[in-house]
């Protein structure tokens, strides 16, 4: 008996509730499932040009000689890295 009275007012609450399907969030799609994915961003306002495009960096740089010990340093070190990733991978020492 107490089962049906708790159905009866689920229902009769249930009913009187809005349901959240019938809210209108302003949004809305179309489209179908052959249409290609992509999003397309659309601004509100056009951006002045000077602060889209920024000044180029690495364009400029005049060339700087190479310090002969860093660039042996480096040398050695990547060597070295190279031979140890080989190492892990053929040996899978993980």
């Amino acid at each position: 008996m107490k089962g049906i009275q708790f159905l009866t007012a689920t229902l009769v609450l249930s009913a009187a509730l809005p349901a959240a399907a019938e809210q209108d969030m302003g949004v809305t799609i179309h489209g179908d499932d052959e249409a290609a994915v992509g999003l397309y961003l659309m601004p509100w306002g056009d951006e002045p040009v000077s602060d889209i495009d920024r000044p180029p960096q690495l364009i400029d740089e005049s060339p700087k000689p190479i310090n002969a010990d860093e660039f042996q340093r480096y040398a050695e070190w990547h060597q070295a890295h190279r031979a140890y990733r080989y190492w892990r991978l053929q040996s899978n020492n993980w």
